[in-house]
């Protein structure tokens, strides 16, 4: 394993950190234990940074962790948690103190390391933050001990990022960074070298289109990979700025594929990257990521599902028939259902992503009636 030096903090972490947001539902339902065990393979392994927070795995993450937790040396590990108003439900300072309180608790620990501020989508959105005195109910917590550091969790433009990390807030950074968007984040990731903020990066796999469509994406493979998964979390793990890739585990094997795609690493060169570029278009800023924020539909639509299948119609060069296949084969969904979709903006205000969830339900059932008629 690699570990290195976590911005100014004086922490040492580990290259490839343990996700805890893709365990299987099957076994988060059912079986924590067996859960735990794969955050406990990943320990065995090296890694040292573990990310949870509340919510992830239908509310069970923590609770995993915490099984795992127990049986690991306490001071040679990293723990985070997150909260933030709009997916936690925090008002106050005093809210925010409990939200910190209550993961501790349910971890099982006397202190959080990194603790983030959650899911920051935009400038605006951390402004309001701060106004509510998220902020400073963080840094409160920091002076009583609760946490060591404080983060941001963000999917906001590489700009924007600039912006929140320049207010001096931060310690550290988690962003949404992969071969498919990494053109979108240099803003950000540069600012956090040049200040001196450790960086941690989500969704290395682009929520799993990379693994899902390997011969699309094998410009990213170099003659030591035997899989596009592997390439593409070596090339987050081959930029001088990223301290810690975290990878969303869900068995023992992609935490092995995770550790073993960080062999014999080298910097990521301009040439490397300019070869990457050249096969990406505006597309890949705009594509789902199944993070599932929006679930809660109120009108019963799966809606990640349905932007998956999206995803695939635009890799696939805006074909209709690798929606179909998306929706029957993968999903088993009736395409009729995108047909249900009231429009009142629930998803939108929640996607990460900030996507055009309705317009593209509408072009969904629109294209998908016409394919089935024609």
């Amino acid at each position: 394993m690699i570990y290195k030096e976590f911005g100014h903090t004086g922490e040492k972490t580990s290259l490839i950190g343990c996700g805890g947001m893709r365990f299987r539902k099957e076994e988060y339902e059912n079986d924590l234990d067996k859960c735990a065990d794969v955050v406990l393979h990943a320990y065995r392994r090296g890694i040292n940074y573990f990310d949870s927070a509340p919510l992830y795995c239908g509310d069970h993450s923590l609770d995993i962790f915490k099984r795992a937790i127990s049986q690991m040396d306490r001071s040679k590990i990293y723990i985070t948690s997150k909260a933030s108003p709009e997916n936690t439900g925090e008002k106050t300072q005093d809210d925010m103190l409990r939200s910190i309180e209550n993961s501790i608790k349910r971890l099982g620990v006397d202190y959080i390391d990194f603790f983030h501020l959650w899911c920051v989508l935009d400038f605006d959105m951390f402004v309001r933050y701060e106004k509510m005195g998220m902020l400073k109910a963080m840094m409160k917590a920091k002076e009583r001990g609760l946490i060591k550091h404080i983060n941001i969790s963000t999917h906001a433009s590489g700009k924007d990022i600039e912006k929140m990390l320049e207010t001096g807030y931060f310690e550290g950074v988690l962003l949404n960074y992969n071969a498919t968007n990494f053109i979108y984040r240099q803003e950000g990731l540069a600012a956090a070298k040049r200040l001196g903020i450790g960086v941690i990066t989500m969704n290395p796999l682009g929520g799993g289109l990379i693994p899902r469509n390997p011969e699309f994406f094998s410009f990213l493979k170099e003659a030591a990979d035997d899989t596009v998964a592997k390439a593409a979390i070596r090339f987050n793990a081959s930029h001088p700025e990223i301290n810690v890739v975290l990878a969303g585990v869900s068995c023992k094997e992609e935490v092995d594929q995770a550790v073993n795609a960080i062999e014999n690493l080298r910097p990521v060169t301009a040439d490397q990257l300019d070869n990457i570029k050249k096969h990406l278009t505006s597309h890949f800023n705009s594509m789902c990521t199944l993070c599932d924020y929006c679930k809660g539909c109120p009108a019963g639509i799966p809606v990640s599902k349905f932007m998956d299948t999206y995803n695939q119609y635009m890799i696939n060069g805006n074909d209709v028939s690798a929606m179909d296949n998306q929706l029957v084969n993968l999903w088993d969904i009736p395409h009729t259902l995108a047909g249900s979709c009231l429009k009142c903006g629930a998803c939108e205000r929640k996607c990460t992503q900030h996507l055009p969830i309705i317009k593209r339900l509408q072009e969904i059932y629109e294209k998908m009636e016409a394919y089935h008629n024609k």
